[in-house]
């Protein structure tokens, strides 16, 4: 049986920026996502972190280990015109 083994799966842009939409609440971070997308967590967190590099998303360390990230103003605006 040759399966995809979770978090090995290809996620297009439009998928991941999709993905970013649909998690509840204002921010959340890269294991919410992955979760969400079928990705590993490293995965997910270096597509965020590029997406923080574009000025797609900020972001916030607020403890040791935790960082969330949230979509800026310009493209909440994105979201709220569509």
């Amino acid at each position: 049986m040759d399966r995809e083994k979770p978090g090995k799966r290809i996620v297009s842009h439009e998928e991941l920026m999709e993905g970013i939409r649909k998690i509840e609440g204002p921010a959340f971070t890269a294991p919410e996502l992955a979760a969400g997308l079928d990705l590993s967590e490293d995965s997910a967190r270096e597509r965020l972190y590029n997406l923080v590099d574009k000025g797609t998303l900020s972001m916030k360390k607020p403890g040791h280990r935790t960082v969330v990230f949230w979509l800026t103003d310009d493209q909440q605006s994105d979201v709220s015109d569509a």
